[in-house]
This record gives structure tokens, C-alpha cells and sequence, in this order.
């Protein structure tokens, strides 16, 4: 089983209280925490700077800037390593 919350941090204590509830016949888990992200990222962006931001992004396709590509056995390869087969 796998599970992703996003929580406030003071949300935490009922967090584990029902990750106990859940959990509570495994043995084991893994937790990992992390910020969801930077402080000013949480700041509401307004109608013009969201269409701004996705200009710049179909900009940068159409440019070649800032993007990943692989191959369909590249990305095959990764995710083979990821899941450790």
C-alpha cells in the first residue's frame, strides 16, 4: 500500500494518529517529509502572471529551451532503475 499526504504542519499529530490507525498491522514503513514548496510559491499569482508563466513555457518548447526529451528505451532504462528491476 502507498499513501501521499499534504498537510499542514499542524496537521501532524492527527496525521499520526491515523497513519497508526492504517498502519497498523505492517511492521514497517517508510515516511518521508518534505516542504511542498517554496514560501513564495505559495503566493496567488495573478490571471496575467499565469498566462505569462504558460507563454514562457510553450515559448520554451517551441525553442527547445529548458527541455528533457529521451528516447522511449531511455525513459525505459530509468524507470527500470528506479524500480530496481
Amino acid at each position: 500500500m502507498q499513501m501521499k499526504f499534504r498537510i499542514q504542519s499542524g496537521e501532524v499529530p492527527k496525521l499520526t494518529a491515523l497513519l497508526k490507525t492504517l498502519l497498523s498491522k505492517e511492521e514497517e514503513i517508510e515516511v518521508t517529509v518534505k516542504p511542498t514548496q517554496e514560501p513564495k510559491a505559495r503566493e496567488k499569482e495573478s490571471k496575467q502572471e499565469y498566462w505569462d508563466k504558460i507563454d514562457r513555457a510553450i515559448n520554451n518548447l517551441e525553442q527547445g529551451e529548458n527541455v528533457v526529451s529521451f528516447t522511449e528505451e531511455e525513459l525505459e532504462e530509468y524507470s527500470n532503475k528506479l524500480t530496481g528491476k
